[in-house]
């Protein structure tokens, strides 16, 4: 597998600078399960954000309305 190839171009007000870096074979590999570990932790989140507003519909700080009156 042919190394990965990253450019970065940094530009100021007097000058210009561009390195490119050549990632070993492996870096696609090793992206792919950062990527992966990073979309297992957001969807852990998500999941555990909607758990809670199950438990509490009103988790974003909504109260009820209250109501006058009554039965009588």
């Amino acid at each position: 597998m042919a190394p990965i190839t990253t450019t970065t171009t940094t530009t100021t007000t007097t000058s210009t600078t561009t390195t490119t870096t050549r990632l070993p074979p492996r870096a696609p590999l090793i992206i792919q399960q950062e990527l992966s570990e990073r979309t297992i932790q957001h969807s852990r989140a998500r999941a555990l954000a909607l758990a809670r507003s199950r438990d509490d519909p009103f988790s974003d700080g909504r109260t009820l309305p209250l109501r006058g009156g009554g039965d009588g």
